[in-house]
């Protein structure tokens, strides 16, 4: 089960004051980005909000609080289809929307690929919950190339390609996507509901990552 955040605040409490404000600004962008299985963030900020102090760190925080709450609306920044079509994420409004970003030559988003069609067929047909396949390759025919092959992502997902932007695309610089794949789940009226959702290691963990899709209604 998810550590409450506040499980921390001794922790933090013992940390010099010189250095405390640092390790509280680390903790708070860590559970943030890459949201480890911890629950109530905003409970553990109201409490040592105060121990930062330095505008910068203060600047940090607010933007991934602002950008990772669940409920902030995404940004309407636009992606490219295969048809070459423009795609918005307003597109997906009236969606909940799995959202797996990848690039050629990623094994591990081979795999990532093959869980999501896993839970895609084992689901059924779901009208209001699309699966939403993103390239963040530089070159369009490298993308259109590893499309085809069907291996990084499927032909009954909808297969969208960062208009060349790569990792200069807003949305991955909103989010700091460093690291591949990466998951989003959005609810419907392009709601956050999980900013990194954590990515199954076994059967258990993909069932867990169906009933989490299933459950952002």
């Amino acid at each position: 089960d998810p550590i409450p955040a506040m499980d921390y605040f001794p922790a933090l409490q013992q940390w010099p004051e010189k250095s405390r404000e640092k390790i509280v600004a680390s903790l708070l962008a860590y559970f943030y980005v890459y949201n480890p299985r911890v629950k109530n963030h905003s409970e553990l900020l109201t409490h040592v909000e105060t121990m930062v102090q330095n505008p910068e760190l203060k600047k940090i925080i607010h933007k991934f609080q602002g950008a990772y709450i669940q409920g902030t609306i995404l940004p309407d920044v636009s992606f490219t289809n295969t048809k070459g079509e423009k795609i918005f994420i307003r597109d997906f409004r009236d969606k909940v929307v799995v959202m797996d970003f990848w690039f050629t030559g990623c094994r591990a988003c081979i795999a990532m690929s093959r869980i999501l069609k896993q839970i895609k067929d084992k689901m059924g047909e779901q009208e209001d919950i699309v699966f939403v396949s993103v390239s963040v390759d530089k070159k369009k025919d490298v993308w259109l190339q590893s499309v085809a092959q069907g291996i990084y992502t499927h032909p009954d997902f909808i297969n969208l390609y960062t208009n060349g932007e790569g990792l200069e695309h807003p949305l991955i610089k909103r989010y700091d996507i460093g690291a591949y794949p990466r998951l989003m789940i959005f609810r419907k009226g392009n709601k956050l509901a999980d900013a990194n959702p954590n990515l199954p290691q076994n059967i258990n963990e993909i069932d867990e990552l169906m009933a989490l899709i299933m459950n952002t209604r």
